[in-house]
């Protein structure tokens, strides 16, 4: 989502003279989004770090894309359910997030 974007539905939804909110503010609530979108969609090398919590996770061998539930105790990638497994996992990164519904 584009800077622009977020600041014209902000503004729409929350106009100024309205809200005691600021440029500042909305300059800050932006970084906020850009970063976590930069956190939510960035693949992490296995080489470079392994997941924390065991859960699932969106993984890869470089080619395909599967989810796989992550065991930190045997540190290693298990598949989930019927997903078929393919060769050596080489990034992954949290699943993304359930769609939301529009009011």
């Amino acid at each position: 989502m584009s800077k622009q974007k977020i600041r014209g539905w902000v503004s729409s939804k929350y106009p100024y003279e309205e809200t005691e909110m600021s440029a500042y503010d909305i300059e800050n609530i932006i970084h906020i989004i850009d970063q976590y979108t930069k956190d939510q969609s960035a693949w992490v090398s296995v080489d470079d770090r392994l997941p924390e919590e065991d859960e699932a996770y969106q993984v890869t061998d470089g080619t395909y894309v599967n989810i796989s539930e992550w065991d930190g105790e045997d540190e290693l990638f298990l598949p989930c359910a019927d997903a078929p497994f393919f060769g050596s996992v080489t990034h992954w990164q949290p699943l993304p997030l359930p769609p939301t519904q529009e009011a």
